[in-house]
């Protein structure tokens, strides 16, 4: 199937300029580390949630990545729009991909899990933030290694 996108990003709009520029750069560095790996360019978007009005938006990409933050979880329109997307990759023939999935959550700090849906959650969660066990304090982490800290 020939898709709008190879990956949509969205993330909350709610979330202000720092989310945006993270996504950005996770962006540039993904779009760098597919052509090497591939070989090939890969067509990637960013979106953020308000701009999702119907699980139609999600479908003309062959792979979506949520960046979840605790504004993107309480954001109930594009939480359905996920559902949906989900329930539709896997039993429409037009937008499948033999069973493989098609979401992948990157998590950029601890979320009320009560308010996602376990069928987002199960597909994959990746997080990119750390916790200070003695402070807990929450430090996002780069997209790309930067230093000995985030290699580990």
């Amino acid at each position: 199937m020939n898709f709008k996108n190879d990956i949509l990003i969205i993330h909350s709009e709610e979330d202000g300029n720092g989310v945006q520029a993270w996504t950005e750069t996770f962006k540039e560095v993904l779009f760098k580390y597919l052509k090497q790996v591939s070989g090939r360019e890969c067509s990637i978007h960013i979106t953020s949630s308000s701009q999702i009005k119907n699980e139609n938006d999600l479908t003309e990409n062959a792979v979506v990545l949520p960046v979840v933050t605790q504004n993107f979880v309480e954001s109930k329109s594009c939480i359905f729009s996920l559902e949906e997307f989900i329930d539709n990759s896997r039993n429409d023939i037009k937008t499948s991909l033999k069973g493989y999935d098609r979401i992948f959550t990157i998590s950029l700090e601890p979320f009320d899990r009560n308010l996602m849906p376990a069928k987002i959650i199960e597909n994959h969660l990746y997080k990119f933030y750390s916790k200070d066990l003695l402070t807990e304090e929450v430090v996002r982490l780069n997209p790309f290694h930067s230093n000995e800290k985030e290699r580990d």
